[in-house]
């Protein structure tokens, strides 16, 4: 894609407003003034007062398809795009907790090139060692890809962590291993993260 058509589409994975434009390439993004994720409202604005409804299946697809199956420049643009755009939506929607950063922080947890990617609930002692205070820390958190990325890391320990403890019986060496693997994202004596510890 060339970069204006490659923008429009991080844009519809974002869930953002696309709008047909007086342009060579048709359309281009929409204003975020006025549009909130929450909205009951269509991705893009047509002709006559149509529009494409927005789909959470198609904006992971999308996603998906822009930062995990695509390759070489396009790819790096695409991320670029993306991560711009994770800091956007998450100041104009006042918070990080977004529909868009949920789906971004999904296919971080997917991630095979990551460095949980490759580890299985049968050996802990290789799960990444990580703590509330590096995913969530005032280090971090200005940098909204960053930070997801470090939380689909912990949804990948934290689920792991579960198949372990569904077994029946609960195979207890297993678990000794893990404790000291979520421990840290589990529990904090930082009154900022008990939220998140709740959550």
């Amino acid at each position: 894609l060339e970069p204006a058509s490659l923008r429009v589409v991080c844009s519809v994975a974002a869930g953002l407003p696309t709008l047909r434009a007086q342009s060579v390439s048709g359309i281009a993004g929409g204003s975020l003034e006025g549009w909130s994720e929450n909205m009951d409202s269509g991705i893009a604005q047509l002709a006559e007062g149509l529009y494409v409804p927005r789909s959470s299946c198609l904006n992971l697809a999308l996603l998906r398809k822009l930062i995990v199956s695509s390759s070489g420049d396009a790819k790096e643009q695409a991320i670029k795009h993306i991560e711009e755009l994770l800091k956007v939506v998450a100041e104009h929607e006042k918070h990080n907790d977004t529909l868009f950063a949920t789906r971004y922080a999904i296919l971080q947890e997917e991630d095979k090139t990551a460095a949980h990617g490759n580890c299985t609930y049968e050996e802990p002692e290789k799960w990444p060692d990580l703590a509330l205070e590096d995913i969530f820390g005032p280090e971090v958190k200005p940098n909204t890809a960053r930070m997801l990325q470090l939380v689909g890391q912990c949804r990948c320990i934290l689920a792991m962590y579960a198949q372990i403890l569904v077994q029946d019986p609960i195979d207890h060496e297993l678990h000794t291993k893990a404790v000291p693997k979520v421990h840290n994202l589990l529990q904090t004596q930082n009154p900022s993260f008990r939220s998140v510890c709740r959550s």
